[in-house]
């Protein structure tokens, strides 16, 4: 939030640059972008549909949102094949931010969790495995004229029902708590409404009990060594 500039030069000028660098040398290549549900902001009612107008709070989002106007743009004037896709919280094994990971690495390395807002922020989460499975499905048969297409799972969920299935994977017996602080430019809810990716036929295959229990022995793994 206090330094824009790094996160404007990684997202919107890097996506210019491919972008124009396709148009010159690859121009039949299908270029999906990796964009994020950072640009929905606090969205005016759940669940999320691609028609709902883009508000962000971050430059973070607007930085994604600069970015899916441009792969407009080398759709409609030079006609390069794109569709930005509207990732929601992804998350699985490898990732070591983002808020499974907080939770996980502050149980295992500190025996207690201590955690932002109140506990009733939400997400919709994704699990990397179906998120490749969806740039599959895209690729191979989305029209790629510009569109957008959120990436979720379609299920809300609690920061504290988060904790409560990560604590139980860990076999832990730590007490949530939360601070009631939402740090500047943090969305409170989100969850997708992903009817127009199932359209070309795209379905979740990882359940998010299952994902979690994953992720957390992961993070065990990795911590520990067990």
């Amino acid at each position: 939030m206090s330094e824009p500039t790094p996160d404007f030069y990684a997202n919107t000028v890097v996506t210019y640059e491919v972008l124009n660098a396709l148009r010159l040398n690859a121009p039949h290549c299908r270029f999906i972008y990796l964009s994020s549900a950072a640009v929905y902001g606090n969205p005016e009612s759940l669940p999320i549909s691609e028609t709902q107008t883009p508000g962000p709070v971050s430059p973070y989002g607007f930085h994604k949102l600069q970015s899916e106007v441009l792969c407009r743009e080398f759709t409609q004037v030079y006609g390069l094949a794109t569709a930005s896709v509207r990732i929601f919280s992804a998350y699985g094994p490898g990732l070591r931010r983002q808020v499974l990971w907080d939770i996980c690495q502050k149980v295992i390395t500190q025996k207690t969790l201590i955690l932002q807002g109140t506990g009733q922020e939400s997400r919709d989460f994704i699990h990397a495995l179906d998120i490749a499975k969806a740039f599959r499905v895209i690729a191979c048969d989305a029209p790629m004229q510009g569109e957008v297409y959120n990436l979720a799972s379609g299920q809300e969920v609690t920061v504290r029902k988060l904790a409560t299935l990560v604590l139980s994977s860990l076999e832990s017996n730590c007490t949530p708590q939360f601070d009631g602080v939402v740090p500047s430019g943090t969305p409170l809810n989100w969850q997708a409404d992903v009817s127009k990716l199932k359209a070309l036929g795209f379905t979740t295959s990882v359940p998010l009990v299952r994902g979690v229990n994953t992720f957390a022995n992961w993070c065990l793994a990795e911590l520990v060594g067990v």
